[in-house]
C-alpha cells in the first residue's frame, strides 16, 4: 500500500497535532479534496531541517482541518545517502520557463543540492518564477523519497556565477558536446562539484575562455547534442555513478 509524503513547515512533528485549513489551505487541499485520504490512513510527513521522516494515522478530517495521530519517526535513508555523498551544485543558463522547470525538477529528483540561473550572453529568458519553482521542488522532493529541498538561488549575471563557483565548490565541470573530458572523472573529484550548463545556442568563445582560465573541467556526456533540460539529467546520473 503506497503511503503518500508530505511536505510541511513550522509544525512540530513528533506528536499529534491538528492541521488547519485556514493556516494551510494548500495541504489541507492535498490530502481532503485531491487525493480523498480518510480517517485511518497512514501518510508520511517532513520538513527540510531533518533528517527523518514522521508517520501519522489521520484521526478525524472535516471541513475545516485534519487531526493527525502520530505513529513513529524513521532516519530517512534516502536523505541520509545524499548527505553523505558529495553535493552537487547546478549552474544552468536561464531556458525557455516549461523547460527549465523540468530541469530544475529532475535536478531535485536526482539528488542535486542547489540550481543556480545563470544570465549568459545567449540567454534569452532573464527571469524567473522563484514561487513556482519552489513549489515544483516542494513536489519533487514529496515523490522521490528525500527530506531536504533543493534550494533555488536568484539569476546571477555570468561573471557573478563564476565567482560564486569558486567560492561554493572545489570543482566545476562545465558540459560541452564540443569538448572530450579532459580528467578522470572517478579519480580526481574528490569533493563537492559544480555542473554547468549552457543555453540553447551554447556558450559564446569569450565565456568558453572564461571558464577555461579558471580551470573548469569539460565533460562530454555523449555524441548526440542534448537540450538543456537533457544534459542536467545526464550529467547528474553519470557524475553521481561515478563518485
Amino acid at each position: 500500500m503506497k503511503i503518500h509524503r508530505f511536505y510541511i513547515e513550522n509544525q512540530n512533528l513528533n506528536t499529534d497535532f491538528t492541521l488547519f485549513k485556514n493556516v494551510n489551505p494548500d495541504l489541507y487541499n492535498q490530502i481532503k479534496n485531491v487525493l480523498h485520504l480518510m480517517s485511518g490512513e497512514i501518510l508520511c510527513l517532513f520538513s527540510n531541517d531533518s533528517l527523518n521522516e514522521y508517520f501519522f494515522e489521520i484521526k478525524d478530517i472535516n471541513n475545516k482541518s485534519v487531526s493527525f495521530g502520530f505513529i513513529r519517526s524513521n532516519t530517512c535513508l534516502i536523505e541520509q545517502s545524499l548527505r553523505d555523498a558529495r553535493k552537487i551544485k547546478i549552474y544552468m543558463s536561464i531556458i525557455k520557463k516549461d523547460n527549465f522547470e523540468y530541469a530544475v525538477s529532475k535536478a531535485c529528483e536526482l539528488g542535486a543540492t542547489e540550481v543556480q540561473p545563470i544570465i549568459t550572453d545567449r540567454t534569452q529568458n532573464k527571469q524567473i518564477n522563484k514561487e513556482r519553482l519552489q513549489k515544483i521542488i516542494k513536489e519533487s522532493a514529496e515523490q522521490c523519497g528525500r527530506t531536504s529541498l533543493l534550494t533555488i538561488h536568484d539569476p546571477l549575471s555570468f561573471n557573478k556565477a563564476t565567482e560564486d563557483s569558486e567560492k561554493s565548490t572545489n570543482y566545476a565541470c562545465i558540459i560541452n558536446a564540443n569538448l572530450k573530458a579532459d580528467f578522470n572523472i572517478a579519480e580526481d573529484i574528490k569533493d563537492d562539484l559544480s555542473i554547468w550548463i549552457g543555453p540553447e545556442g551554447g556558450w559564446t568563445e569569450d565565456e568558453e575562455k572564461t571558464m577555461k582560465e579558471k580551470d573548469f573541467r569539460s565533460l562530454n556526456l555523449g555524441p548526440t547534442v542534448q537540450r538543456a533540460e537533457t544534459s542536467v539529467i545526464s550529467s547528474i546520473a553519470i557524475l553521481q555513478n561515478l563518485i
